[in-house]
C-alpha cells in the first residue's frame, strides 16, 4: 500500500501520487504528464469494487454521521439501471478508538501501522434489479437472516435489502470482519460461482 503514496512513477506512465491513501488519482489511466486531468482529482469517490467473472459489485461504506451524497448514490443506481453493476452495498459503520492493550497482536499491528480508531458494521441496504433480486434475497436469508426488502425504484425495478447486524463485542472484532460482513464482502464471488 505505501509503494503507491509515493510520487514519481510506477510503470512507464502511471504517475500514482495519490491524494490520500485510499484513492487512486485519474492519471493512472493516463500517460504520465498528460494535461487534461489535474492530479488532484481522483478517478472515483467509491470504497470497494469488485469484479469477478464478469459480476460486479460496488461497495461504499460511511460512518454513523456522514450522509450519502445525493449525486454519488444516483451514479449507484445509474450503474445499476444500465446493467453494468450487479449490485450497490451501502453500509454504515461504528467507529471505536484503539485501547492500550499492547499484549494484543492485533492492536499491537494497528498501533505499528498508525491505525487510531477501527470500525464495525452495523447495518447494510444491498441494492439490484429485478433479474438479480430472487438471488439475492435467497443468498441473504441463507447466509444472513431476515432483512427488509422493498422496491426502491419501480420503474426500473430496483430492490432495496435492509438490515442491521446483532451487536458483537467490539473487541472481538478489533481486524476481523463480522460474520455477516464476511457473507456480504463476498457476495459477488458466490452469485459469480452460481451464474457459471
Amino acid at each position: 500500500m505505501n509503494s503507491y503514496l509515493n510520487p514519481g512513477l510506477a510503470g512507464s506512465f502511471a504517475n500514482l501520487q495519490a491524494k490520500n491513501a485510499f484513492e487512486i488519482p485519474m492519471q493512472v489511466f493516463l500517460p504520465s504528464g498528460c494535461d487534461r486531468v489535474r492530479s488532484t482529482i481522483s478517478g472515483t469517490d467509491v470504497d470497494g469494487i469488485r469484479e469477478v467473472n464478469g459480476k460486479i459489485a460496488i461497495y461504499e461504506a460511511k460512518n454513523d454521521t456522514a450522509k450519502f451524497s445525493a449525486a454519488q448514490f444516483s451514479v449507484f443506481v445509474s450503474l445499476l439501471k444500465r446493467k453494468g453493476v450487479d449490485f450497490v452495498v451501502l453500509s454504515r459503520w461504528n467507529f471505536y478508538p484503539v485501547t492500550d492493550k499492547v499484549s494484543d497482536e492485533h492492536i499491537k499491528l494497528l498501533k505499528k501501522n498508525g491505525y487510531e480508531n477501527f470500525a464495525i458494521p452495523y447495518k447494510a441496504a444491498i441494492f439490484c434489479k429485478d433479474s438479480n433480486a430472487t438471488w439475492l434475497e435467497s443468498y441473504l436469508v441463507e447466509k444472513i437472516g431476515n432483512c427488509d426488502i422493498s422496491l426502491h425504484d419501480p420503474n426500473e425495478m430496483i430492490y432495496r435489502y435492509d438490515f442491521t447486524f446483532p451487536e458483537y463485542v467490539k473487541d472481538d472484532y478489533i481486524m476481523l470482519p463480522t460474520p455477516e460482513w464476511t457473507q456480504i464482502a463476498w457476495l459477488i464471488d458466490a452469485y459469480a460461482e452460481g451464474c457459471a
